[in-house]
């Protein structure tokens, strides 16, 4: 596995060199800024797994900074370092979207548990969300049987279409799969945490299609004897 690349934003000169040579021990790849817009520089020109920046940073504070970070890369972890403690600006980087705060002087022992703690946890949040991402891939057409070039093209569009939120009509001869398609389309979506439902609409007459997909109440119309619940 790749060393980590951990930003270190502190405009402390000396805390800045001693924290990133312990860090650099540490097995960390680190690049150092001293202001908030040389890191937000950096920020966009490399990938960070970590930002550990000071609250209050020329320029840029860290809340500023870990805005940008944030915008650019959902899953950076911040972790901020101040003198300035109080609960106030603690709750207010919390609230904020920050991992953890750390107070100066700091202990270097709870700086590497803190650090180590945080990528352990980004890493595993990381490879669960590529096995689930991996699994769905190989159920993802399993009940689906075809390999030519027009069948290739229902799965590109499968694909596709599963992404929005839009609705999808699928059009085809009895027979033909649209079911299963429908079924591929639901399972690759962000909806697939929620039921398949399915309705057989030709089985169903005009007048009652209404009461089968919204319900209806006792006695809402002739034969209404009990209340059902819709699809």
């Amino acid at each position: 596995m790749s060393a980590e690349n951990i930003l270190l934003v502190e405009d402390d000169e000396n805390c800045r060199i001693s924290l990133s040579a312990i860090l650099a021990e540490e097995g960390y790849n680190i690049t150092t800024a001293g202001n908030g817009r040389t890191a937000v520089k950096l920020l966009k020109e490399q990938k960070f797994s970590l930002v550990l920046t000071d609250l209050k940073i020329p320029d840029i504070d860290g809340l500023g900074v870990m805005k940008k970070a944030k915008a650019l890369d959902s899953d950076i972890i911040v972790i901020f370092l101040t003198a300035f403690a109080s609960v106030e600006s603690a709750i207010e980087a919390m609230k904020a979207g920050a991992y953890d705060y750390l107070s100066k002087p700091l202990n270097i022992d709870e700086v590497r548990l803190v650090i180590r703690k945080a990528l352990r946890e980004k890493n595993l949040v990381t490879e669960n969300r590529e096995l689930k991402k991996q699994l769905r891939g190989k159920a993802k057409f399993e009940e689906i049987v075809g390999t030519s070039e027009r069948m290739q093209n229902v799965y590109r569009m499968i694909e596709k279409v599963a992404e929005t939120d839009s609705t999808v009509l699928i059009r085809g001869e009895s027979g033909t799969g649209k079911e299963l398609v429908a079924k591929a389309i639901h399972y690759n979506s962000e909806r697939r945490n929620y039921p398949f439902v399915t309705v057989n609409c030709g089985a169903i007459p005009r007048v009652l299609l209404e009461s089968e997909f919204f319900g209806h109440t006792r006695g809402a119309f002739t034969g209404a004897s009990s209340e059902r619940k819709g699809k």
